[in-house]
């Protein structure tokens, strides 16, 4: 899923910084959270640690159906196979344009575009960013294991093997010409 603020909202009923301090209060007493007179910010403090264990609703959703939530990095459309799909639609939809066109124009091209999709665009668009991920997954895995294991993976030593005769060979030309 993408990390979109309005994938990360919290149930209707979660206390929040700017409620008043009564309702602050309640929630307080609604969580066992005992209190005497503290300000709003006191209270807030003191709920905040409880908020945050709060599960996010779209998660909670998901976990309660059997499925894992992962957020995709931000930047990375192709993580999301309905980005792709709506690149495909807005490439037939922009090609069509002209001086001329109109909102109702737009319209009418944009429903034939999504009546023209096949299914089997759809599937590969699926297709594509399962791929990515999966190749994501890996790299992170082997990224995890070479810090666990403290190894650094061969591409990385060879890059420093290189910078460093790239070096070596600078100072060296460097030298010759000062000469």
């Amino acid at each position: 899923m993408d990390n979109a603020k309005y994938h990360k909202g919290l149930p209707i009923d979660t206390p929040k910084y700017g409620q008043k301090k009564i309702v602050l209060q309640n929630a307080c007493t609604a969580y066992g959270i005992s209190f005497t007179n503290e300000t709003k910010a006191g209270l807030w403090k003191k709920l905040r640690v409880h908020v945050d264990k709060i599960k996010i609703e779209v998660v909670a959703m998901a976990e309660a159906a059997g499925h894992t939530v992962t957020y995709t990095p931000p930047y990375h459309s192709d993580l999301q196979p309905i980005e792709i799909v709506w690149a495909i639609v807005k490439c037939q939809v922009g090609r069509q344009y002209t001086q001329d066109t109109t909102f109702r124009h737009v319209l009418v091209r944009l429903k034939e575009a999504f009546k023209d999709l096949k299914a089997s665009s759809i599937k590969g668009c699926i297709h594509k960013a399962d791929r990515q991920l999966y190749k994501l997954e890996e790299y992170i895995k082997q990224k995890q294991d070479e810090d666990a294991s403290g190894n650094v993976s061969d591409s990385e030593s060879e890059s420093d093997n290189n910078s460093d005769s790239d070096s070596s060979s600078n100072e060296s030309s460097n030298s010759e010409s000062e000469t």
